[in-house]
């Protein structure tokens, strides 16, 4: 198992690595251009891959709307589609999650906590741990919200190793502010950063059981 949870982080590190980032984030080039922008949609176009990775009804969805751009940035949550596409994609490893859980229980925090999501895929939904026993490659829900935050989490991560002694966990993730390869940065993307253990609501430690050959 730890050699596809390594190939995760090295897909979701690529990521991070291109910059990757929300275009819906930068206001100067929505107010200038809008869809003609070549960045904008050049990074829609690398989160549509996301999508596409959680399975043939997230892919047909997007290609069912009009226009160029199918992402819709202000519509479209993607953090569990970009932690799906690492499991999906593990790098220099032959297995990936098994397709039905990318379908059907990656692409949101309340598909993670609902049983009956689990059950469709084909699988009993694990017990939640503790965050003080978070460990790489574990699949967080963190609350964000400052209003109205839900009970199972508002947004998905991937944890990059245990919290620290300050209670810091580091993470990767989508659709999120945080530290680009060039630093931090305020607009959304492709982010590392660090969730504190006090906001972790759910943890999801995915094994063999929930792989298959590629």
């Amino acid at each position: 198992m730890r050699d596809i949870v390594e190939g995760v982080v090295r897909t979701l590190r690529a990521e991070w690595t291109a910059n990757v980032w929300d275009p819906k984030s930068d206001w100067v080039i929505r107010a200038n251009h809008g869809e003609d922008a070549p960045d904008t949609r050049r990074w829609a176009a690398r989160i549509e891959c996301y999508f596409a990775a959680a399975g043939p009804s997230w892919r047909n969805r997007l290609n069912a709307r009009p226009g160029r751009i199918k992402y819709r940035p202000f519509d479209d949550a993607w953090c569990g589609m970009f932690v799906n596409y690492g499991l999906a994609n593990p790098e220099g490893v032959n297995a990936r999650l098994h397709p039905k859980l990318s379908e059907l229980v990656l692409p949101s925090t309340y598909r993670l906590n609902t049983a009956a999501y689990w059950t469709r895929a084909g699988f009993k939904r694990p017990r939640s741990l503790p965050a003080s026993e978070v460990q790489r490659g574990d699949v967080l829900t963190v609350t964000t919200r400052k209003t109205n935050p839900k009970a199972y989490g508002d947004h998905i991560v991937l944890a990059l190793g245990p919290a620290d002694a300050n209670g810091d966990i580091p993470t990767i993730e989508g659709n999120a502010s945080g530290n680009k390869p060039t630093g931090p940065w305020d607009r959304q993307g492709v982010v590392i950063r660090t969730r504190s253990v006090d906001s972790v609501k759910r943890v999801y430690r995915f094994g063999l059981e929930h792989f298959t050959e590629r």
